[in-house]
């Protein structure tokens, strides 16, 4: 996973373990458990793009109940639907 992601965020996580884990498309996608910069419980999901020496790899955090928790870099990525 990217160094510079995975570092600013590792100090955010409940555990080094993924609860989850999916391909969609092109995108590989982790969830944490932790919790976010102001203490409330979340997900930590870590989006991998599987092409390239030097894949991209964006984060976002998303409480329990499914919406964005805080502004983070997932903007890049493509809509994808695990039912096409």
């Amino acid at each position: 996973m990217g160094d510079t992601a995975w570092r600013s965020h590792v100090g955010l996580l409940s555990s080094t373990e993924p609860v989850d884990s999916w391909r969609e498309l092109c995108w590989r996608f982790f969830v944490y458990e932790g919790h976010s910069h102001t203490g409330e419980p979340v997900e930590v999901v870590f989006a991998v793009y599987l092409s390239g020496r030097h894949p991209a790899v964006r984060v976002a955090m998303v409480g329990f109940d499914g919406q964005p928790v805080e502004e983070t870099s997932l903007l890049e990525s493509m809509p994808v639907s695990a039912g096409r």
